[in-house]
This record gives structure tokens, sequence and C-alpha cells, in this order.
């Protein structure tokens, strides 16, 4: 509640704040493209949707950021709803693959999903996503991602139970991906986080026990081939004079993210506030496997939770499934893509 009332920072003087383009104080259709297409050049492309939404807060209430980060705020509680019906959802499918054997006495999985997405809500490490304004491109973009991910777990159980067909698993990723990416390029992660239910749900089957021909063929085309077609065009360019010029190679950001990413367990598990703060620009660089030496040690433990969450997807599905989302939510940022 009190960072409501703080300022501008960072990229906001970039994004909103000093993107003259976002000021729009007419309903002319070129002042609102025009808003669209502001996202800084030579950037990303595209976010065209959470442009425009900078450009409907400055309508609306002008540039006082109050209003642009209480929208924020506004965004963030709808993420907290969808996100407790997609696990009421999840807990409801994994019940149903399981054929009935998690129920047990005293579990509710409407209460369940509720206190985990009311958690969820308060983390400390998701305070950014509120109060940094320029965040909202990441929170607004997986609001989709949430949504997508609701919708395609009801119609993934709706399949599993034969009560309807596959149009309805297609639809959950298209839209919430196709809609989520005209935000943020975040949301291009909803078909992984979905084929990681496959996995440590169902491996890809019918009820059954037979291999799911529709779900293998809605995989092999919205994932597969657009990760060979991505993965080719990065290798083009990727280490070269059009990458992103750092003080680091390729090599070294791979060494150092695998110790960020257990940086980013200790915040979210045991938050320390001294922490998270928008600076972290005294992160050592991993130069080798042991300078310094958590860097060989967070590559092991990388394999480690990765192995385990391979090794109990039979026995401890939604722990597995809880492993392969944390590393999925990190395949954009954490590695050269």
């Amino acid at each position: 509640w009190p960072g409501l009332a703080g300022s501008f920072a960072l990229d906001d003087s970039v994004f909103v704040s000093g993107n003259d383009a976002i000021k729009v104080n007419t309903v002319r259709a070129g002042d609102w493209y025009r808003a669209a297409m502001s996202f800084p050049s030579g950037s990303h492309q595209g976010r065209w949707l959470g442009m425009l939404s900078f450009a409907a807060n400055h309508y609306l209430t002008g540039m006082d950021p109050y209003w642009f980060k209480l929208t924020n705020l506004g965004i963030h509680l709808l993420n907290g709803v969808l996100l407790f019906l997609a696990l009421r959802a999840l807990f409801s499918f994994h019940h149903a693959s399981r054929n009935g054997a998690t129920a047990r006495t005293g579990f509710d999985p409407g209460l369940a999903a509720a206190a985990l997405a009311s958690l969820w809500l308060v983390l400390p490490i998701n305070l950014t996503a509120v109060l940094y304004i320029s965040q909202r491109l990441e929170s607004l973009s997986n609001t989709f991602v949430f949504l997508g991910l609701w919708w395609y777990l009801r119609a993934r159980l709706a399949l599993w139970q034969g009560r309807s067909g596959v149009i309805g698993l297609w639809l959950a990723l298209l839209v919430g991906t196709g809609i989520g990416v005209l935000v943020k390029e975040s949301a291009v992660l909803l078909p992984l986080y979905a084929f990681s239910v496959e996995l440590a749900l169902t491996g890809f089957r019918q009820r059954d026990g037979r291999w799911s021909a529709p779900v293998l063929i809605l995989y092999g085309s919205l994932l597969l081939i657009p990760l060979v077609v991505g993965l080719v065009w990065l290798a083009g360019w990727v280490g070269g004079p059009r990458s992103y010029g750092r003080a680091f190679d390729i090599p070294e950001r791979l060494m150092t993210e695998a110790r960020i990413l257990f940086e980013y367990m200790h915040w979210t598990l045991v938050p320390n506030l001294d922490s998270l703060t928008l600076y972290h620009d005294d992160i050592q660089v991993s130069r080798g496997l042991l300078s310094p030496l958590t860097t060989l040690w967070s590559l092991l433990g990388i394999v480690l939770l990765l192995g385990v969450a391979a090794w109990k997807r039979k026995s401890m599905p939604l722990f597995s499934l809880g492993i392969f989302w944390f590393f999925g939510g990190h395949v954009l940022t954490a590695t050269v893509i």
C-alpha cells in the first residue's frame, strides 16, 4: 500500500513517463496506433497490448504513477484468481488421471488451490510486478498464460473422460499464447507449461494407457517444430556481433545463471528483503566451473533436481511438475534464448 505512492523508476522513464507516444488524450485511431507501436526501437519487437495499456492509463488518469501502480495491482489480483482456477483444475485432473487414487479424507482441492494462490499473491519476490510499472508487460502477459493453462486443464480433463475432443486443447494454447505474446514474449512458455503437465501426470497417454496421438500431434506442432526452428535461428547469431554487448560471453552467462536460479529459489522460499531490490549489479560472474566454486555446485544441483523430478514422476507427479514448471519458467531468460 505505501508503495503505490512511489514514483517512476528505471525503465519506466523509457516505456512510460518519457514516452510521448503513450500520452494519448484523444480517441483518434492514429494516436492509439502510435502508442501501441511505441516500444523503444532497437529492443524486442511487439508488446503492443502492453503499450496500449499504458496509453489507456494516461488517457484516463494522466501521468500520475499512483494509477499505473494501482492498475498493476489489479492485474496481480486477477492473476491470483486465475492461478486459483488453474490450480483447482490441476488437482481435479490429477485426481482423474490417477483413477481416483489421490482421494483422501480432508483434502479440499478448492481450499488447497486458494491457499497456494494466496501465498503466491503475497510472496515478496512478486512485489516488483506491482510497484515497478514497466513490469506490467510481464504480469499482464502471464494473465493470458494463467487463463490458457486453466482452459487447457479443463479441456484435458474433458478429453481424458471422453466428454469432448481435442479442439479445446488447441484453442487454449493458441489463444492464450497468441494474445499473451502481444503483451510480452514470455507467453510463448504456455505450451511448455502444458507440456510439463502431460510429462508429469499422464506421460502423454490416454485413460486406457495407450499413447494419445492427438496430444502428441499437438506438442509436435506447437512446441517441437517452433523449438527446432528457433534454435536454428539463434545459432546463426548468438555469440556474434548481433548479440547484446556484455562483459562476459555466452558460456559465462550460462554458468552464472545456474547460480542465479538458486538465488531465485532462495528469494522465493526464504525471502530476504535486503536482497529483493531493483539493483543486482554486484552479482559475481562465473568465469569457470570453480570460479566461484558455487558454479559447479549449482550446475550439479540443477541436474539433481531434474533427475529427482524424472525419478518421482510416477509416484509424486505434482512434486515433479513443480520442478518442471520452475525450470520451464526460466527457459527464456536463463539460457541463450
